[in-house]
């Protein structure tokens, strides 16, 4: 099938899903959309890249602080997510009270912007990260906020899974790309790279089975099922591609987070093993097995001197401020790239391990931070879930993916779907719908009016439906 001819019908199939899964008494508002076009973009690739007829070498070797046009894009969206948040009277202080520790984390992170080789640079990725909390902070502030995450996942997937599809088989130009070295072929979809793309599908995937899972019967039946086949059909086309990715880090957190949802739903699980094991058992895989290489063998990964390991005992070997790093997201700047990655056929751009980087960067004391931030997601999101509410199996679904995510892979504090997700499943805000709208006003006696509704006046006497006053 020529390449034009297949990407029309895959428009014509987004379409059709989007209408199809449309849910009709749900009001998110219009608003939704600028959190789902900045998702979109950190799931696939930079806007330059698109530009640019989907190539993103310019966008990585001639700016090393970021295109133009990407650091335009993105400040436009963060400050429309601005205003957006100020007309919905957003409060800073309930969202610190309620976030304390994630607050006093990115706090950290922007003042060691001050020793960073190149605080201008480290600034604006800093900002750009604020951004990230600008929308999820859109999300959580919807009318009904569970119902927007929802709708959020659900239209990456019906992007991101179809275009995936039509680029690897029949854009290869775009959707595939060629080992410099060894010259195989390699699908990466609407993303960067494989790793990208796993960890794209691997957030779909979760988004997908979620919103099949709460599908209830409607009195349409036909029209259930509509919404049943159309989503089951981006499932199928969502794992076909995570195996296509050949991540073997997005295989496992994607069958641990299946897991997890589907475990929750039982009463038992619930009380027993989420409330107990799962707490204790995450923070011995942070703090016991970080630098396991058993762990990283169980997901397939060689212990080579090609290996996650070696890059590992590299990075560590830094002379750095062990307690306070070398800045936000500097490490991977100046010489020292090309000191970690003397012997290997690459120039390394990340410590593949979140929490390496995020060492490196920002030293133990971040660290400390982002395990504090973590700690705190995980007792929410053991604590909803042992109260029967299922929005907190995916927020802990989310949550424990993305830790095990960031053995092999970085992306803490990084553009990427799998830090924005987490910081989905970390974030917490009041939602507007707990109250209704009446109870928010005060009764004023005297202004209840003389006739009250449904009653008719009949010799001096009120005659309504409960009798006569």
């Amino acid at each position: 099938m020529p390449s034009r001819v297949a990407i029309i019908l895959c428009w014509v199939f987004v379409g059709w899903l989007f209408m199809v899964l449309r849910d009709r008494k749900a009001r998110e508002s219009k608003s939704l959309w600028v959190p789902l076009v900045w998702l979109a973009i950190l799931m696939s690739r930079p806007l330059s890249s698109w530009l640019q007829g989907g190539s993103d070498d310019q966008a990585k070797d001639g700016y090393p602080e970021g295109s133009p046009v990407d650091r335009t894009f993105f400040l436009a969206l963060i400050a429309v997510g601005v205003g957006i948040l100020r007309q919905r009277h957003t409060a800073l202080r309930v969202f610190i009270g309620r976030n304390k520790w994630l607050f006093i984390y990115f706090l950290y992170l922007g003042i060691s912007v001050l020793w960073s080789d190149d605080s201008f640079v480290s600034l604006k990725r800093w900002i750009k990260d604020v951004g990230n909390i600008v929308m999820v902070l859109i999300v959580l502030t919807e009318t009904k906020p569970t119902e927007a995450i929802k709708t959020l996942l659900l239209r990456c997937a019906i992007l991101m899974v179809p275009f995936s599809i039509v680029l690897t088989k029949y854009v290869p130009d775009l959707g595939r790309y060629y080992n410099r070295w060894t010259g195989e072929a390699t699908d990466r979809g609407v993303a960067t790279d494989k790793n990208m793309l796993g960890a794209t599908i691997l957030v779909c995937v979760i988004g997908l089975l979620w919103s099949l899972i709460e599908l209830r019967p409607l009195q349409k039946a036909s029209r259930n099922w509509k919404k049943i086949s159309a989503q089951a059909i981006l499932l199928v086309g969502g794992l076909w591609m995570l195996g296509k990715t050949r991540s073997s880090t997005s295989l496992a957190c994607a069958i641990l987070a299946v897991l997890i949802l589907f475990g929750s739903r039982m009463k038992a699980v619930r009380e027993k093993v989420v409330k107990r094991i799962v707490p204790a058992m995450i923070l011995i895989l942070c703090f016991g097995l970080l630098f396991s290489e058993t762990l990283v063998a169980s997901f397939g990964r060689d212990m080579t001197f090609t290996g996650r390991t070696e890059i590992w005992k590299r990075c560590l070997a830094m002379d750095i401020n062990p307690i306070l790093g070398v800045g936000y997201y500097s490490f991977w700047s100046g010489a020292r790239p090309e000191k970690v990655s003397e012997g290997f056929f690459y120039k390394l751009n990340e410590a593949h391990n979140g929490y390496i980087e995020t060492y490196l960067n920002s030293g133990i004391l971040g660290v400390i931070l982002l395990g504090v931030v973590i700690i705190f997601g995980l007792k929410r999101t053991s604590e909803e879930v042992v109260s029967g509410r299922n929005y907190g199996a995916v927020r802990l679904s989310l949550l424990v993916a993305t830790m095990i995510y960031n053995f092999t892979e970085a992306s803490f504090n990084r553009m990427s779907p799998i830090w924005f997700v987490l910081l989905l499943a970390v974030v917490s805000y009041p939602s507007l719908s707990k109250a209704p709208a009446k109870s928010r006003v005060p009764l004023n006696p005297k202004k209840i009016p003389a006739n009250p509704p449904n009653s008719i006046p009949l010799g001096g006497k009120q005659f309504s439906a409960k009798g006569i006053s």
